[in-house]
Order: structure tokens, then C-alpha cells, then sequence
């Protein structure tokens, strides 16, 4: 783990979020490697792949998609609402 929160701003689009990722896999990759030797394929794959879930749990987490959440949810019961009330209005017992 990076340990480093990823910041707002770097969650704000694609382009921002691949740059944190490869800054980060980066910074891993050469703390690990000896000196002129760069670290193979596979490890490199490894350490990505570590950081992009370490990115989407942030992703998740942000305010952005607490945000959006929030409006999906809201959404959703307004739209049983619209369908319990439509449903009571066939059946004659509207309020």
C-alpha cells in the first residue's frame, strides 16, 4: 500500500487518476529496483494492479460518490413513490 490518501483533485477524471496511479506504481517500482535494473513485467502488473484497487476504494469513498449515491437513492424512492401512489390512484384508494 502507497499509504497516501489519494487527494480530491487527482479522483476528478480519467486523466488525473491514471496519472496519480502511474506516479504512485512509479515510486514503488523504483524503491524496489536495483540500481539500472528496471523491475520485470510481471511485478510491474503486480504493483499496478495494487494500486488501482487502492484507487477505487478511494474513488468509492470520495465525497463524489457519496454524492452520487445519495442522488441514485433519492431517485429510486421517488420513483417507487411515483409507482405506490399510481398504483393506489388505479385501485381508487388515492389519497
Amino acid at each position: 500500500m502507497s499509504g497516501d490518501a489519494y487527494k480530491l483533485h487527482e479522483l476528478l477524471t480519467l486523466g488525473r487518476i491514471r496519472r496519480a496511479v502511474r506516479r504512485r506504481v512509479m515510486a514503488k517500482a523504483e524503491s524496489m529496483a536495483m540500481p539500472g535494473v528496471p523491475l520485470d513485467r510481471a511485478k510491474l502488473e503486480e504493483l499496478t494492479e495494487q494500486e488501482w484497487q487502492e484507487l477505487k476504494a478511494a474513488v468509492k469513498s470520495s465525497p463524489m460518490a457519496k454524492e452520487a449515491a445519495r442522488e441514485q437513492i433519492r431517485h429510486t424512492v421517488s420513483s417507487i413513490l411515483d409507482d405506490v401512489a399510481k398504483a393506489d390512484k388505479e385501485q381508487g384508494q388515492g389519497l
